[in-house]
């Protein structure tokens, strides 16, 4: 493609010369720039893309979009901008030839619950035959494809490469994560979400690299609503900050639902848990359109049973636009075979104790999913916890309030980068109200906690969730709790008949 067709409409300045060279792929990473590749100078959080310009033009690049004029040789090109981030969104959905016209968008923000309600939507859609995609912190899923993703909603660039991948696969929905940062940094330009839907809110992501303040939080959430061509906009009505989501929302339509608000469009009530740490499901009644359903769901939790409402609301309004005709009852049958990678994922390790993986990852999320694991009466409740190096740093005096829930804590690393490991688990412990150990290697935390239980405990894993690496020194590490608790079990199991 043209340079000059990619340009077209962008507010931007280039030579002739440049206008009639060849496009053959787009990049902000000088790793991967090449010959006819057209590499774009992004200003990063702690990385500035200009810095990289010499390193993509040594490994062939010739075609830029700046900021500022380069000290290039002469036989570089570039494209001069305002903002090039803001650009690499429209030259990435030029390039890719618009896919997002193609698809249906539907975009889910909030705090908590987005992963949940976001996979529960797409895996429920395909389910009654609508070839439906996921993107977000469980990778990008559609049809028989999954990979793993950098980012809760990717860079532009990747979600516009995802989406013509995901046309040319025949997917007719995309259900997206769109967080507050990919709001912020101009990931989701150009696109529009006929369909959205707002989980929750809480303080979280405030300060080092990521929202100024919490008001700043909040706006860029809001802003999904109101700038981005919503048509039906879905609310938890049950959270107060869904009144401000509401404020300067374009849709013309609101769907709600609901735990608490018999007026919700979708309601749930005689909610029923399950009886043990080893049967931890839910039962449920369905209001909606003045009728009753029955439902279940293997995942267990209050929490969660408001994320299946937002799905169900997501797949009805989804059905609808698409004109195809499927009933409730066909939809609530698949919702006990739902599954959620690392979101209150149970590990089956004993008949006698659980394990349970999630990625509750600040003092908010980690509160409610003990006090909700709480309700099943474990003899203990266990938590193996850590928290993030180098940002947030709030959240390490929450995780440790929350803790006060537990009988006993092993404060672990998670993802600490260039962090020593031990300050941030010293810091945890600094305030923390229950008994706990302190264990730097998670993967030896992790042998640890299965060793040391008991029957009838309830052991919680939390923070990794689906993430399978390890952040140590800015390096993914591989790492998998799922894997390496069935290891530990093994591991008993080996010693137990050696002592035999």
């Amino acid at each position: 493609m043209r340079f000059s067709v990619l340009a077209e409409g962008l507010v931007c300045s280039y030579s002739a010369r440049m206008g009639e060279a060849e496009v053959l792929s787009l990049t902000s990473d000088s790793r991967k720039a090449c010959e006819g590749a057209l590499f774009i100078c992004v200003g990063g959080m702690t990385v500035d893309g200009h810095a990289y310009a010499p390193e993509a033009y040594r490994r062939g690049c010739r075609l830029f979009v700046v900021e500022r004029m380069l000290a290039l040789p002469e036989d570089a090109m570039q494209c001069q901008v305002e903002n090039s981030r803001l650009a690499l969104a429209d030259f990435a959905r030029a390039f890719y030839a618009f896919p997002d016209r193609s698809l249906l968008l539907i975009g889910v923000t909030g705090t908590k619950g987005k992963t949940t309600v976001s996979s529960m939507a797409a895996q429920l859609l395909c389910r009654v035959g609508i070839k439906t995609g996921y993107i977000g912190s469980n990778g990008i899923i559609y049809g028989t494809h999954s990979e793993e993703s950098a980012n809760t909603t990717p860079e532009s660039i990747e979600l516009y490469r995802y989406f013509r991948r995901m046309v040319d696969d025949g997917v007719r929905a995309v259900v997206m994560e769109v967080s507050s940062q990919a709001l912020y940094l101009g990931r989701v330009r150009g696109m529009s979400f006929p369909i959205t839907l707002f989980t929750n809110l809480a303080v979280d992501h405030i300060g080092g690299n990521e929202h100024p303040t919490f008001e700043h939080y909040r706006q860029c959430k809001q802003s999904l609503f109101s700038d981005y061509g919503t048509e039906c906009m879905i609310v938890n009505a049950d959270d107060e900050a869904s009144s401000f989501m509401r404020e300067r929302t374009c849709a013309r339509r609101i769907l709600t639902y609901s735990l608490a608000d018999g007026r919700a469009d979708f309601y749930a009530e005689d909610l029923c848990r399950g009886s043990s740490v080893s049967h931890m499901g839910s039962r449920f009644s369905l209001a909606y359109q003045g009728k009753h359903f029955d439902a279940a769901l293997s995942m267990p939790g209050e929490f969660n049973v408001s994320n299946a409402l937002g799905a169900l609301a997501i797949a009805k309004e989804v059905l609808a636009r698409l004109a195809c005709e499927r009933t409730t009852e066909q939809l609530l049958c698949h919702l006990p075979s739902l599954c959620v990678s690392g979101r209150f994922e149970t590990v089956p390790l004993f008949t006698d104790r659980a394990f349970v993986i999630d990625y509750a990852h600040n003092g908010y999320s980690l509160e409610a999913l003990l006090m909700t694991l709480r309700t099943y009466a474990p003899k203990r409740l266990v938590c193996l916890v850590g928290s993030v190096g180098g940002r947030t740093y709030g959240r390490r005096r929450e995780i440790a309030h929350a803790l006060r829930l537990c009988d006993f804590a092993v404060i672990t690393s998670d993802n600490p980068d260039k962090e020593e490991p031990m300050q941030i688990i010293r810091e945890i412990a600094s305030f923390c109200e229950c008994p706990y150990i302190m264990i730097a290697d998670r993967a030896e935390a992790i042998r640890y906690a299965v060793d040391n239980s008991r029957e009838g405990d309830i052991v919680l894993l939390a923070g990794k969730g689906h993430e399978r690496y390890q952040l140590i020194e800015g390096k993914r590490v591989p790492f998998c709790e799922r894997e390496l608790l069935l290891e530990a079990k093994n591991s008993m199991k080996k010693e137990a008949q050696a002592r035999a």
